[in-house]
This record gives C-alpha cells, sequence and structure tokens, in this order.
C-alpha cells in the first residue's frame, strides 16, 4: 500500500518525502512549510482558473469545424424527441462516427437556455474541462502534496492542444474526463483501500460514458492501461474477481440502454458505421512514406507541441538518478505509464491519426509532471532538481516577457500584423507578462519550497491570459463573422413559409443558422429530376468537391461559410428554379463562382 498524504497542509519537507521513501539529504533544509489546512481553496483556485479561462470568451469565436454539425444534430433530436439515432437532415449521422452523449448534452442545456446557441454548444465542454481538472487535483492528492497536485491540475488545464480544443464544442474535452477519469477514480479506489466493487463500478461508469461519448477507445484505454498494469504489478487476479464483473454489468447496463434500441433501428451495418468507420478511414495508409512519417513525427508532435510547455519537464524521467528519488510515487508513476504506453500505439500505428486523437490520455501526463514540480521544489537549493526548475522557469520567463513586448510594438507599429492586439490590450497584456515574468524568475531562484511553487502560478497564468486574450483576439482578426445576420437577410428575401431543399448534404454551418429545416434530395443535373414540388433549393460547393447545377436557375443569396475571412472556398448558394428556361450547360465564363 502506498503511504497517504492525509495531510491537509503541504507537509514538512524531510518529513513527506522521508514518508514517500526520498533522500532526506537531499530536500530544502527550509523550516516548516504549511499553507492552508483545506482542500477547498485549492478546488476554489483551480475553479476562478478555469471560469476564466475557459468559460470567460466562450462565445467570442464564431462556430466552427464540427460544432455547426454536432448544434444541428441536437437540434434535431430535441425537435423529433428521438433520442436514439442522431440524425442530420433526416438521415442517420455517420459523417463522423459518434454515439449521441454529447448531442445529449448539448440538447439539454439548449433545453434549459430555451435555444441551441454557441453557449450550449461550447458549455458542455468547459465545464468537463473543470470536472477534470478537479478529477486531476484529487487523484493527484493521493501521493502529492499542494504543490504537486496544483501543479498537474494547471499542467492540464494550459497544455497547449487542451486549451485549443476544450474550450469548443467538439468531443475531446467530455472524453478526455470520461478516459481519464475512469483510470484516476480507479488507482485513486486500489491505492485508497476503498471496497473493491465500489472502486470498479464507479470507474466503468465513466467507460461507458465515455464509450457514449466517442466509441470503444474508452474501454480499449481503461482495460489496456488497467490490464498492463495489473499484470506488471502480479495483481492480475483481481480482474477475475466479482467486484470486476459488478464493473463490467454497470458498463453493460448504461452502454446498453442505448446500444441495444439503437442496435433495433439499424442492426449490425449501424453498429459498425458508428464505431469503426472513422477507423477505417484512418488506417487507409497513403504509402510507405506517409506511414514511416507518421512514426517519426508523431511522439514529437505530442511531446514538443500539444504538451508544451509542461512537456519539458519531462525529460527528468530520463534521468536514473530522478527516478531512484520516486520512493513511495513509483506505483502511481508506474500505472500512469502504463496508462500512456498502453494507449500510443492505437494512434501511432494509425497512418491518418492526428494528435487530437490522443488527447484523452494528456490527463494521464499531468500529475507526472505536477511530481516532477514537487521534487524540483523541494530539492536543496545547490542540487540539480532545484537548477533544473530554475534554467526552466527563468526560460519561461525570457518568453513571458518577450512576448509582451513583442505584441505591443507590433501592436503600436504593425497593427496589420496578425499578433497584434488593440492598443489597450496589447497594454495591459504586456505589463502583465512582465509582472508574470518577474515573478517566476524570482521563484526559479528562491531558496524556500513555497515560494518556488509560486513559478508554477505566473506560467499558467501566463498561458491562461495568452491564449484566451491574445491568441483568441488573433482568431478573431482572420476569421469570418457571424453567419446569422447574412442568413437571415437571405431568408427575408425568400417567400413566407417557403421549404428550402438541399442538392445533396447541406453545409452543417448553413444548415445551422438557417435553423429550419432542410429536406435533402440527390445533386440531380437536370431541373427534371428534381421533386417536382421543389423551387427554391440550396447547394454548396468548395475547392475539394466542387459542384454547380447544370441547369438554369435565378440564386437569390450566396453565403461564404468558409472559416477565414478572405476565404472563398466554401458557399453554399441559394436558388430559384427556373421551370420554362431550358437547361443548359454552365460555362467557365460566367460571372458566378466555378470551383475545379
Amino acid at each position: 500500500m502506498v503511504p497517504q498524504v492525509d495531510r491537509p497542509g503541504i507537509l514538512d519537507a524531510s518529513e513527506a518525502d522521508c514518508a514517500r521513501g526520498c533522500d532526506p539529504l537531499r530536500v530544502s533544509a527550509s523550516p516548516r512549510l504549511r499553507v492552508s489546512s483545506s482542500w477547498l481553496p485549492d478546488a476554489l483556485l483551480l475553479t476562478c482558473f478555469i471560469l476564466l479561462s475557459y468559460f470567460s470568451r466562450m462565445t467570442s469565436l464564431p462556430m466552427r469545424g464540427e460544432e455547426p454539425r454536432r448544434a444541428r444534430v441536437a437540434f434535431e433530436m430535441s425537435q423529433s424527441g428521438d433520442w436514439i439515432v442522431p440524425v442530420h437532415q433526416g438521415d442517420p449521422f455517420f459523417m463522423s462516427c459518434r454515439p449521441p452523449l454529447q448531442f445529449w448534452t448539448i440538447a439539454l442545456v439548449g433545453w434549459l437556455r430555451g435555444s441551441i446557441d454557441t453557449v450550449a454548444v461550447r458549455l458542455p465542454s468547459a465545464v468537463a474541462m473543470l470536472l477534470a481538472v478537479l478529477v486531476i487535483y484529487g487523484y493527484s492528492r493521493t501521493f502529492l502534496a499542494r504543490i504537486g497536485a496544483l501543479a498537474a491540475a494547471l499542467a492540464y488545464g494550459t497544455m497547449g492542444q487542451v486549451m485549443e480544443l476544450c474550450r469548443l464544442g467538439e468531443t475531446d474535452s467530455i472524453f478526455a474526463l470520461c478516459v481519464g477519469g475512469s483510470l484516476m477514480v480507479w488507482h485513486a479506489g486500489h491505492v485508497r483501500g476503498w471496497p473493491a466493487w465500489r472502486v470498479w463500478t464507479a470507474a466503468y461508469l465513466l467507460v461507458a460514458l465515455g464509450t457514449l461519448t466517442k466509441g470503444i477507445q474508452a474501454p480499449v484505454y481503461f482495460a489496456g492501461g488497467v490490464g498492463l498494469f495489473l499484470v506488471i504489478t502480479g495483481s492480475w487476479r483481481r480482474a477475475l474477481s466479482w467486484p470486476h464483473a459488478a464493473g463490467i454489468a454497470v458498463f453493460l447496463a448504461v452502454w446498453g440502454a442505448w446500444q441495444v434500441p439503437y442496435f433495433a433501428r439499424l442492426g449490425w451495418p449501424g453498429v459498425l458505421h458508428i464505431y469503426f468507420g472513422d477507423v477505417v478511414r484512418n488506417m487507409h495508409s497513403r504509402g510507405c512514406w506517409t506511414f514511416a512519417r507518421h512514426l517519426l513525427s508523431y511522439p514529437p508532435e505530442i511531446l514538443c507541441a500539444c504538451l508544451m510547455p509542461w512537456s519539458v519537464l519531462l525529460l527528468l524521467y530520463l534521468r536514473r538518478d530522478f527516478r531512484r528519488t520516486l520512493g513511495g510515487a513509483s506505483e502511481h508513476v508506474a500505472f500512469l505509464a502504463c496508462s500512456i504506453l498502453a494507449a500510443f500505439p492505437t494512434v501511432w500505428l494509425v497512418p491518418a491519426a492526428k494528435t487530437r486523437f490522443f488527447l484523452a490520455m494528456y490527463p494521464a501526463f499531468a500529475p507526472l509532471v505536477g511530481l516532477v514540480v514537487e521534487r524540483c521544489c523541494r530539492a536543496e537549493h545547490d542540487a540539480l532538481w532545484r537548477k533544473f526548475w530554475g534554467a526552466y522557469l527563468t526560460a519561461g520567463a525570457i518568453v513571458m516577457a518577450g512576448a509582451g513586448l513583442v505584441i505591443l510594438a507590433a501592436s503600436g507599429l504593425r497593427p496589420s500584423l496578425a499578433i497584434a492586439q488593440p492598443m489597450g490590450f496589447a497594454a495591459v497584456f504586456a505589463v502583465a507578462a512582465l509582472g508574470l515574468a518577474a515573478i517566476a524568475y524570482w521563484s526559479g531562484n528562491a531558496r524556500t519550497a513555497k515560494k518556488r511553487a509560486v513559478g508554477t502560478l505566473a506560467l499558467a497564468a501566463f498561458l491562461g491570459l495568452a491564449y484566451t486574450g491574445a491568441v483568441i483576439n488573433g482568431m478573431l482578426r482572420v476569421s469570418s463573422p457571424s453567419m446569422e445576420p447574412a442568413v437571415a437577410e437571405l431568408k427575408r428575401k425568400l417567400p413566407e413559409h417557403v421549404r428550402l431543399v438541399s442538392l445533396g448534404p447541406a453545409d452543417p454551418l448553413f444548415a445551422y443558422y438557417y435553423r429550419d429545416s432542410i429536406a435533402k434530395v440527390p445533386r440531380p443535373q437536370l431541373a427534371e429530376e428534381l421533386p417536382a414540388e421543389t423551387e427554391y433549393f440550396c447547394f454548396y460547393t468548395n475547392a475539394d468537391e466542387p459542384f454547380w447545377p447544370a441547369f438554369a436557375f435565378e440564386q437569390v443569396g450566396e453565403i461564404n461559410c468558409d472559416r477565414i475571412a478572405s476565404s472563398r472556398d466554401r458557399l453554399t448558394i441559394v436558388g430559384r428554379r427556373l421551370p420554362t428556361v431550358p437547361a443548359v450547360a454552365r460555362s467557365s465564363g460566367s460571372d458566378k463562382p466555378v470551383r475545379r
């Protein structure tokens, strides 16, 4: 059993590290370090940080990526009352091959708000982010004091790709909560000695929710991580216990409550498509060179981009002398390593896998970062770990100060640059960046663990401010404005109560803002191939899939659906059929845009 850190404050340095099996001679000789006597202040601090970083500008960016498609599916679910089969334009939704949990959460928030708007689409992800940070903190406290647990939670909340994706209405944030939470709840219960049935059932409940969010990765990651850990620790008989069977029963009950009626409606083709459609597409290799390049580039992309800047701290695990200081934390490091290694081949060996596919395992990296921070903060002033921490924070301070000054200069001298900000914000950002840089530099060279830990807060605060402020402002400079006014103006041009038909699938962004139902018909070449009652129709054309009907029509409106304001590679055209005009082929010399 791993010794527990049940005391609410930070333990005396030598006492805490001796309890974990560390060398007391390498621990700071500072006096007793005690702070607040409750976990509540930490939870409030983390909650405030997430509220400021993820909730404060939730609606600033317009809909992007898969968000409008998911919003439209949730809208059609709530309108039809069919909560089993996700549909888009009346057809089963197989475009992204996702089970319906995220659609349910969006529809629920939309019902509470009275409309499925941007808040309804993104709020579930932000709430999942907050819960994930608290779960990471709670798990980390099973083997770390407050310094390490806070560092772990803040590290996850400020990882590069996490800040990019977990504020959007995508599945990544909810899925990471379910997958990371299932692993951490199981291991926390294991080391705390909770009743086995409670540990297995709680973990499998989260696995079931993860399966309902994104698919079979949830049970694969949980079984792989826990199974590998039980095997290497010689505890594999735990997997053959009745409590484990009870956990599996909970998983089957929760997952089966949706899966059984879904199977009854769509059969095996629907089941295979929703779980394996993306897998089949991503397994398709474009050649040996593509596969080799993916094998070589994927790990550096994860470590040098997605997990930055915290992944630099993981370099200490490569040193044998650092690993010898793990003491009682060795079991936790082994479990987290097993979880990461068991899941990694599922993305590393898939040629088309994106880095975001591994985001569900980023919570497992966070406690490893927290452990490094704690060891560095508690080391002797002249110890290697303290010097490493000082160099890390010094480099961070240089980057912070440089970013503040560069943005201020660009905003004043070259406001046309993408990094330029409004002058008021640029000035505030520069002052904040310089102040946080000074704190980080001072903290990295301080002589007490408490003061060294302040650098973690400074770095996390800078990352949150930089992304929520400067990065989002930069995105807004190049992003297309909301389509809602343009679509509203288009609807005023159409006759009242007109029923629009789309030639092939409608652009999801247009369909979301149009709100009314848009029936879908196969793309015709002749006007006679349209249903007889069809007068007004729409279609999309883009650079990857150019399309234009080969019959004459009157163009009523044109909506630019591209994410970038300066681009016109993604258009929705609304037209009116002219049955009395002979159908003619559209020539490239026409004044209407042609995509080839």
